[in-house]
């Protein structure tokens, strides 16, 4: 009598499987770093001890280097609002004549890693670099001491990378507010920068603050462009963590990878609250075009200034690498008889360079099919259930958003090297800490279009008879299918670009594009083949953004948080 009473709910299974896959992939890690950061250990000999923390917080070169990331990310966050914002009010809100140029070159910037854009910067502004040559050619200028490898360096660079998150963001900002208030104030005679300072900058503050916040905690997390352009002298929380990895100094790496978790989780926290207040903007009720600003005598020069930013930011790091891609060797003359294919050919018929991509391509495509799977499955319990837990579910998925890449790897380094779950030296670590990378992108590309899906036609086609899975099947699934396809290009790009993890995890054999890169780097004679590489990276990844960009534009929003990759 008891077991007729029993009803199985197969969705109660699978919500079940599922919140144990997420306790195995996100807490289970973290967990253990936070337990390795007291001394504490699930293998070996260990005790509980605070003396770590200690010493991490006295000692002067781990708190220099947590000034170094603070430093950075805020001057990286300043000229990122500054650049960002500009363009953003000249293209949605004034008569500026190039507007189409502006976007295009923008979108082109977003496609450029920050790791490749700066092997561009140190080509061009090395010793010996295009830029030094132009000097020595134009103005017989023989000495050259300018130093690619400084803070500053690192600023520019990631400034650059990550403007364009600042221009989207506002850009779609200002397309949302009405600013029919702000017309009204000049026709009484007010300023139009005093109407735009007063009246629509506070409308967009919370937009504003947001991006600030996520620009600040991806300047914080990266490590590829820092580890690059950083002189010997000087560290990031980052690269500190890395060098003190090669050490095995694995308690000290363990509390500087919760202390940089603690701050970009703090980061992430207070960027959600500001989310939560983004309607504070006024929705535009007008069908017509807002009134644009008219540039009048400064419409010229402005637009020559902004032109000529473009071509250094975005055409000229391009172009550096495109020449040196052709280059028999790096540092010959730009003539004819010093140019060759042969830099491409060997890119796809070298065995290492081969695997590199073949890796990449293949633990994209099981990482991104997984976290799918997994992500679909979630946000359909979160906005198709009633279960208890669902929402935390939800939020432990997303919740290695806030994670920096750097910490993702040493989690897997620590949860994945033990008697009971020993992935060390194997792809599937890899393989696993993608997936853990991947699922917040999936879900944010997914539960949007899920939970504007209307539940009435699902409602009447199960009471037509139809089951669960035949109804998601044929009426929910292709609602989202654009969310999918999506989460899937953006997850693949991630893939080819991403350095931190693999470079962390990868054994021989195991090496992805991204080690394949950080590598040849550290070889003056491989810039020829580096360029290449970043090249066909480059050209990847602009074709894939197209195609996100166009489902993106169906759905109405840009979503910016896509590049939470800390590379």
């Amino acid at each position: 009598m008891l077991f007729k009473k029993f009803k199985f709910d197969s969705l109660l299974l699978v919500f079940f499987i599922v919140a144990i896959s997420l306790l195995f992939l996100v807490v289970y890690p973290f967990s253990v770093l936070f337990l390795k950061s007291f001394n504490v250990s699930l293998v070996g000999e260990s005790f509980f001890t605070f003396n770590t923390y200690f010493e991490v917080f006295t000692d002067r070169f781990t708190l220099l280097a947590l000034k170094n990331t603070t430093l950075i990310s805020g001057a990286v966050t300043f000229f990122s609002l500054f650049v960002g914002g500009i363009l953003a009010w000249l293209v949605t809100r004034t008569d500026f004549p190039y507007k189409r140029f502006v976007k295009n070159n923008v979108f082109l910037t977003f496609c450029i890693p920050p790791y490749i854009l700066g092997l561009s910067y140190i080509e061009f502004f090395t010793r010996n670099g295009y830029f030094h040559r132009f000097l020595r050619i134009v103005f017989n200028l023989k000495k050259y001491t300018f130093s690619v490898y400084s803070l500053w360096s690192v600023v520019i660079v990631l400034s650059i990378h990550l403007y364009p998150l600042v221009f989207m963001a506002i850009s779609n900002a200002l397309s949302k507010t009405d600013n029919s208030l702000e017309d009204a104030a000049v026709i009484t005679g007010v300023h139009r920068f005093k109407a735009v300072m007063t009246i629509t900058i506070p409308m967009i503050t919370p937009a504003i603050f947001s991006i600030g916040l996520f620009v600040f905690s991806r300047s914080m997390a990266n490590f590829g462009a820092t580890a690059l352009l950083l002189p010997p002298t000087e560290e990031t929380m980052t690269t500190r963590i890395y060098s003190s990895l090669s050490q095995l100094d694995t308690n000290t790496v363990a509390v500087m990878s919760i202390i940089l978790v603690l701050f970009s989780g703090l980061v992430f926290l207070f960027q959600n609250i500001l989310l939560g207040k983004k309607r504070y903007t006024i929705e535009s009720s007008q069908t017509s075009s807002p009134r644009l600003t008219k540039l009048k005598k400064w419409k010229k020069p402005i637009a020559i200034l902004i032109v000529f930013f473009q071509v250094l930011t975005t055409i000229l790091p391009v172009l550096v690498l495109f020449i040196s891609s052709f280059l028999k060797r790096w540092g010959l003359d730009l003539r004819l008889k010093n140019l060759t294919f042969q830099n491409y050919i060997d890119v796809f018929t070298n065995n290492t360079s081969l695997r590199a991509f073949r890796n990449s391509i293949l633990y994209g495509l099981i990482a991104a099919s997984i976290s799918i799977v997994i992500g679909v499955t979630i946000s359909y319990i979160s906005s198709r259930t009633k279960f208890r837990g669902r929402k935390l579910i939800e939020f432990t998925a997303s919740l290695p958003m806030s994670f920096p890449n750097t910490v993702m790897a040493i989690s897997a380094i620590f949860a994945w090297n033990t008697v009971f779950f020993n992935l060390y030296n194997t792809a599937w670590i890899i393989i696993v800490t993608y997936v853990v990378l991947f699922l917040p992108l999936v879900l944010k590309n997914i539960t949007g279009l899920m939970q504007n899906q209307d539940f009435s036609t699902e409602g009447a086609a199960r009471i037509a008879g139809a089951s669960r899975l035949k109804s998601f099947r044929d009426i929910l699934l292709p609602a989202i299918i654009p969310g999918i396809k999506s989460a899937f290009i953006v997850c693949m790009l991630i893939a080819l670009k991403e350095i931190p993890i693999s470079l962390m995890l990868h054994t021989k054999g195991t090496e992805t594009v991204g080690v394949l890169l950080f590598n040849l780097r550290s070889n003056s004679k491989s810039y020829e083949s580096t360029s290449t590489i970043a090249i066909i990276v480059i050209v990847i990844s602009i074709v894939g953004r197209y195609f996100i960009e166009k489902d993106r534009k169906k759905k109405g929003a840009i979503n910016y948080e896509e590049t939470g990759t800390g590379n």
